[in-house]
């Protein structure tokens, strides 16, 4: 067991949000939407202002089923719990990013990447109302993992290298974006970028 500071507030909340979930996790508690929102809602919030609470205090044991409540957010329900869910990932990968962070638990994070570039290559993600969050989702990630992004670029183009006018699209976007810090500046630099980014592929494969 952990020794919990009471004076931190991340930790305190971590300390019972561990204590619960077993039961959210094995009774599917998360199809029932009051507590959907509600887990949604506090990991949303306890990661963009605590994110070393989470890594400091959650083993691997709960690290990944704690992401994979994550992903089943933004896979399986609505904008508003998508939302949370890519702001988790954006505070999570932030602090990852400014930390300098290379252990097993960002490895665990770092296939939020590659989740979230597959995504715009094969749905409509995002929509256009959670296109900022998405982006700066994306963004965080891209600082903290710069050499696994650049290697997922490689790969894509590889993947579709018979097809000219998505290998230029992709060109044009990974030069586009030299990786830099994150700040407000770089942020909306990137986010230009990858407004174009999806509206060209949008136009090749005709989504």
């Amino acid at each position: 067991s952990h020794h919990i500071q009471t004076d931190n507030v991340g930790d305190v909340v971590l300390f019972g949000l561990v204590t619960c979930f077993p039961f959210i996790q094995n009774d599917h508690l998360l199809k029932i939407p009051s507590i959907s929102l509600r887990y949604y809602k506090l990991i949303s919030t306890l990661c963009e202002q605590h994110s070393d609470s989470i890594f400091r205090l959650l083993n691997l044991d709960f690290f990944i089923p704690f992401l994979q409540t994550i992903k089943t957010g933004i896979d399986q329900y609505g904008n508003e719990i998508c939302k949370m869910c890519l702001e988790t990932v954006h505070g999570l990968a932030l602090y990852v990013a400014q930390q300098h962070l290379q252990d097993e638990k960002s490895a665990q994070l770092q296939l939020f990447l590659d989740y979230l570039i597959d995504q715009v290559l094969q749905t409509n993600s995002p929509t256009l109302d959670l296109f900022e969050t998405y982006g700066s989702a994306l963004f965080a990630l891209l600082c903290a993992y710069p050499q696994e992004f650049l290697r997922l670029c490689m790969n894509i183009k590889e993947q579709y290298q018979n097809n000219e006018q998505l290998t230029s699209i992709f060109d044009k976007f990974v030069n586009g974006i030299p990786i830099q810090q994150y700040n407000r500046k770089t942020k909306t630099n990137f986010l230009e970028k990858f407004e174009v980014f999806i509206t060209d592929i949008r136009r090749v494969t005709k989504r």
